[in-house]
């Protein structure tokens, strides 16, 4: 038992020793060395470039034009949402004639229709769904065996790893891929669930990274303390740290749609009982998912994304 104990606790730290790059396996093009830091010709306060190529800026992380687009069908619900409350509330204004009921009716029955959207990965408009749906992404290109620097970081790893401890390192390895698939698998199950998790991972899932070098964006205390300590993040953990990043504030998305989803079915079941509808209700809500929807673009091109908005509002 001893002698299995002892097994069981090294493949755990050669668990840890190698870690999982799983995330970034479908975002590599090119292949990182040891990152080297570069306070440039502007003094303390410059941000430092970190990695091997500091001639020329370092890229924003892309994917193809047509993966931004389920995202942007989104981000053009919730503004087009927007819009129909502020047409309500111009309506509140007006007298409470026959024809203003009418109108108000025909703006709610609008909104349920554009809150009550069940799929972003084709043109918002029925008749153009079936003419421009999304590509499927080839998943096979997406493991980390076809990820340089996966693989890259894991041959570093070997070369610390002692002889005896090689198989524990190829069974980590084995582990990395298993659980990849595993969360591949989940997420599929989790975007048949909820079409803007399957539009914003549609995205995320095709992104390219520059892992040549990034920049360090912190203070000049900071970054002395950081380079005087060896304390630099690798590219490689920058990449997740983005793609956790994105993950976070695409969840705040979900969970603020979810809420107008709600206050809006809420609202109009008032309304059908004669309650009244406050629109004030409904637009605190929509406010609050276009921040959050705005904050997930943030990461992406300007340029990038009003090409898409313009795309998307001529489907």
């Amino acid at each position: 038992m001893k002698v299995h104990g002892d097994s069981f606790d090294r493949r755990r730290v050669l668990k840890k020793a190698l870690s999982s790059f799983v995330y970034m396996s479908t975002l590599v093009t090119t292949t990182s060395r040891k990152a080297l830091a570069d306070t440039g010709s502007e003094g303390d306060n410059a941000l430092p470039i970190i990695g091997n190529n500091k001639k020329s800026a370092p890229k924003k992380p892309f994917a193809p034009a047509p993966a931004l687009l389920p995202p942007t069908r989104v981000k053009y619900t919730i503004e087009e949402a927007i819009q129909l409350v502020k047409q309500l509330q111009q309506l509140d204004d007006a007298s409470d004639s026959l024809s203003a009921g009418n109108a108000k009716n025909e703006i709610i029955m609008r909104l349920k229709m554009t809150i009550g959207v069940t799929s972003f990965m084709s043109p918002l408009l029925a008749e153009n769904a079936s003419k421009s749906k999304a590509s499927p992404i080839d998943e096979s290109i997406m493991k980390p065996s076809k990820s340089k620097v996966y693989q890259e970081t894991y041959n570093e790893k070997l070369k610390d790893i002692s002889p005896v401890d090689v198989p524990y390192a190829f069974l980590a390895k084995t582990g990395d891929y298993r659980q990849f698939d595993q969360l591949q698998r989940r997420q599929r199950k989790l975007e048949k669930l909820n079409p803007i998790r399957e539009a914003f991972n549609y995205y995320t899932r095709q992104l390219q990274f520059d892992t040549e070098y990034y920049i360090l964006n912190a203070s000049a205390e900071v970054k002395k303390q950081m380079i005087r300590n060896d304390a630099l993040p690798d590219i490689k953990s920058v990449i997740v740290a983005d793609l956790d990043l994105r993950d976070l504030v695409r969840n705040q998305v979900l969970d603020t749609f979810d809420d107008v989803k709600f206050e809006l079915e809420y609202q109009v079941k008032n309304y059908e009982k004669g309650n009244g509808f406050d629109d004030k209700e409904i637009m605190a809500v929509l406010i609050h998912a276009k921040s959050e929807c705005d904050r997930w673009f943030d990461f992406i091109s300007e340029e990038d994304v009003r090409t898409a908005m313009a795309v998307v509002a001529n489907e």
